[in-house]
């Protein structure tokens, strides 16, 4: 039977994207598509790789290349000649893939074919009546429901699944609630780890061996569970993260870019910033809650420290991948969304770091305190010598 590890596929894509991001003649070959509502139409044919990045997305037409997407709503029926790889809030795909898909999400639907393995994490995942994946597949879920064909193996966990189509492979699952329905054939073995036994209708067609693994109370924990519950969270941390800053990228660009270029030309004076108005928040934070009429003054003191906590790695996740492209090549330059994505996967593999990841996620959150806090300083006393600028 065999197993995928989900922690080695993850850092195979962050590679993947590093590579490719300090590969200026690739990217800068590409096709990038921004804004607010991006269409692609049917008739449209896009002869390289496309990179979308926006808020409401819709793929008809033909990709030739890779698809990358960065979108809260993405829906497509045209076809990826190349692998897709999308990150959104809600995917609904019923188009074809003739290589591999990565899909992160809050829903996916997906209802078409892909040739290759679909690695898909969200917290509903549904696999439509016509949906085909010519490989493996490998999930993450609350909800989880098989209903088309799926040629290779099955690993994953999620809370409820439900099998309705057809599988060639082995399943190797751990779900708290397995459901068999009548019309689900599957030609390998059955492995799973549940507190539950299957519910397994009449009728379902099951080749290989089954084998429960009971889940009780009493169980001893699993390392490798815990584990990937933990990859899992880093995973949505990252992808929640990268939508908040395309969101901001998109509007509050002129801050971003102010912000950004206070990190790069005035870092220590942007740190000391950063030091000082975290000492603000926390004595903000702590000294009103001692009386009851400051707690509404201590929640929005720890909500604004939250925020900034939050957003603070966009900031230094743009000048990180500035400041190490420019070393590579001066003379070109990348969009302020590649920049993003490229010092995100960056700064998220050196925050795994043992011990120094802690203090490079604190340096992190100073600066990028700093930087955003400098940024609106930098535009204010802009918007002030132009309004002081006599008319004639």
């Amino acid at each position: 039977m065999k197993k995928i590890k989900i922690s080695s596929i993850l850092i195979s894509w962050y590679i993947a994207l590093i590579f490719y991001g300090f590969a200026p003649e690739v990217i800068l070959a590409s096709e990038f598509l921004s804004g607010d509502d991006i269409s692609v139409s049917r008739d449209e044919q896009i002869k390289d790789d496309l990179y979308i990045f926006g808020n409401y997305s819709e793929v008809r037409g033909t990709v030739e290349g890779d698809l990358t997407a960065f979108c809260y709503d993405l829906s497509s029926n045209g076809n990826v000649d190349g692998n897709a790889n999308i990150f959104a809030y809600n995917i609904d795909y019923i188009g074809k893939i003739n290589r591999s898909a990565r899909l992160f999400a809050y829903k996916i639907r997906l209802n078409g074919p892909v040739n290759g393995n679909l690695l898909a994490f969200a917290k509903e995942i549904r696999l439509g009546a016509k949906s085909y994946i010519g490989q493996d597949l490998t999930y993450s879920a609350e909800n989880m429901k098989m209903d088309g064909i799926i040629i290779g193996n099955v690993d994953g966990a999620s809370a409820k699944t439900v099998i309705s189509g057809k599988i060639d492979g082995d399943i190797n699952i751990e779900t708290d609630q397995l459901i068999i329905t009548s019309t689900a054939v599957i030609a390998g073995d059955l492995f799973y780890k549940s507190a539950n036994e299957a519910v397994i209708d009449e009728g379902v067609i099951i080749n290989g061996e089954i084998t429960w693994q009971e889940l009780g109370i009493d169980t001893e924990p699993d390392i490798t569970i815990s584990n990937n519950d933990s990859l899992v969270f880093n995973i949505i941390m990252f992808f929640a993260t990268l939508l908040t800053g395309f969101v901001l990228i998109l509007l509050f660009r002129n801050h971003i870019n102010r912000s950004v270029e206070q990190l790069a030309t005035n870092f220590w004076h942007t740190f000391a910033i950063g030091c000082l108005s975290f000492i603000g928040l926390t004595f903000g934070a702590i000294i009103p809650a001692v009386m009851i009429i400051g707690i509404p003054v201590s929640m929005m003191m720890l909500t604004l420290g939250f925020i900034l906590f939050y957003i603070g790695k966009i900031y230094v996740a743009i000048t990180l991948a500035r400041y190490l492209f420019g070393l590579i090549n001066k003379n070109s330059k990348l969009s302020i969304g590649i920049e993003f994505i490229i010092g995100l996967i960056i700064l998220s593999v050196l925050f795994e770091l043992p011990t120094i990841g802690w203090v490079i996620y604190i340096v992190t959150f100073l600066l990028g305190t700093g930087a955003a806090i400098n940024g609106c300083i930098a535009i204010g006393r802009s918007s002030k010598v132009v309004s002081q600028i006599p008319t004639t």
